[in-house]
């Protein structure tokens, strides 16, 4: 598929994938810009062949399916991590 379908403010996408954010990104600081936020974060995203992924614009992060699905499994794999033992304790 050509171009970006998916579409997220700096913002919701900051919120949505913030469990994937190393804790010495830009994210650390609370009061950190999002688009700068979001920057750091693909610059140090280890995926294979990152060019034509994604594009920056002025107010959106623009992905096509192929990033976005890779950063849904990796955000699942790591809500899974903190919520089993969390189910496993109550249980």
């Amino acid at each position: 598929m050509l171009g970006y379908p998916i579409r997220r403010s700096y913002k919701d996408f900051v919120g949505r994938y913030k469990a994937l954010q190393k804790s010495d990104a830009n994210g650390a600081k609370k009061n950190a810009d999002p688009i700068d936020v979001t920057k750091a974060f693909f610059d140090k995203l280890d995926v294979p062949s990152k060019a034509g992924m994604f594009q920056f614009g002025k107010t959106k992060v623009f992905l096509n399916d192929k990033i976005n699905r890779v950063l849904e499994v990796q955000r699942g794999e790591v809500l899974n991590n903190v919520v089993v033992p969390i189910q496993r304790a109550y249980r």
